[in-house]
C-alpha cells in the first residue's frame, strides 16, 4: 500500500493565512505603540503641556540710587524658584509703560506698535538655580527719557524661560511680565 502526502500547498494555505493576519496585526498596532512615547515627552509641541520646574517672575523696577553719565540706573530683578537643580535660558525684554495708569492691566496684551516704547532686551544663558532656594537675578539698564510731557517714565519689563532637563531644552514660556514703576528723572 502506498502512503499519500498531502500537498505543500495544502498545508502552507492556513499558515500563510496566518502569518499574513498576524502581520496585519502588527502593522495596524504600530502606529499606536510608536505614537504612546511621543506624547508623553515633555519636549511637546505647546509649552502648556511641559510642567516647568521652576517660577520665574518679573518684579517691579526700581531705582538704584546710582547715577551714570547723568542718567538715572533702574534695576529690573527677575525672581527664580525651582522644585529640582536647573539650567535656565531666560529672555528679557524692557519697556516704557505708555497706557492708562492702572496697576492691574494686563502687560501680556501689548505688541509691539501699541504706544509702548521697546527700551531694549536682554538674554541670559545657562543659568544654574539650585532647588528649593529662591534666586534673584539683576538687571541693571540706564534711564532713558522718552519724549513725553512730564518727567516720570514708568516702565516694566517681561521674562520669558526655557529649562534643561535631562531631555534637552523645554520650550519656551508664555511671556511673564511685572508692574510698572514710575522713575522720576
Amino acid at each position: 500500500m502506498t502512503t499519500r502526502q498531502p500537498s505543500r500547498t495544502n498545508r502552507s494555505r492556513p499558515r500563510t493565512r496566518n502569518i499574513v493576519a498576524a502581520a496585519a496585526a502588527f502593522a495596524a498596532a504600530l502606529p499606536l505603540v510608536l505614537a504612546a512615547p511621543a506624547q508623553a515627552s515633555p519636549a511637546s509641541t505647546s509649552s502648556s503641556d511641559y510642567d516647568y520646574s521652576c517660577t520665574v517672575k518679573a518684579k517691579k523696577p526700581y531705582d538704584t540710587g546710582d547715577h551714570k553719565w547723568g542718567k538715572k540706573v533702574v534695576d529690573y530683578p527677575v525672581s527664580i524658584y525651582c522644585h529640582k537643580d536647573r539650567y535656565l535660558n531666560i529672555k528679557q525684554q524692557y519697556w516704557e509703560y505708555d497706557g492708562k495708569h492702572d496697576d492691574d492691566y494686563d502687560h501680556d496684551y501689548d505688541q509691539h506698535g501699541d504706544g509702548h516704547d521697546y527700551l531694549g532686551g536682554y538674554n541670559w544663558h545657562k543659568v544654574y538655580v539650585e532647588h528649593g532656594k529662591w534666586t534673584t537675578l539683576h538687571s541693571y539698564k540706564l534711564l532713558h527719557h522718552t519724549p513725553d510731557d512730564d518727567y516720570t517714565e514708568e516702565v516694566f519689563h517681561k521674562v520669558k524661560y526655557q529649562e534643561r532637563h535631562h531631555d534637552g531644552w523645554s520650550h519656551w514660556s508664555g511671556w511673564h511680565s511685572s508692574h510698572y514703576a514710575p522713575i522720576h528723572h
